[in-house]
């Protein structure tokens, strides 16, 4: 399935941000895969964290944006 922008949500402002996105919908591997977040990259920056719930909570991670504004692709790493 596609990101669903209504529940993506940005929890902190300022340099670095740290973001929420829950979808019951996608498996982890799909919300891995470059380009998932491609319809919202004017709301990320690089070194930006999504903490991301995915495949109805089941999954949890934290995501490492490693490539977003003015970037063709977003991509993402999960967190270590």
């Amino acid at each position: 399935m596609a990101l669903d922008p209504s529940k993506f949500h940005t929890n902190s402002g300022g340099g670095r941000q740290i973001h929420s996105y829950n979808s019951a919908a996608d498996a982890a591997a799909t919300v891995l895969g470059a380009g998932y977040f491609n319809a919202i990259t004017g709301r990320l920056h690089q070194g930006d964290t999504i903490h991301a719930a995915m495949t109805a909570n089941s999954v949890l991670q934290d995501l490492l944006v490693t490539s977003a504004t003015g970037a063709p692709v977003v991509t993402v790493v999960v967190a270590t």
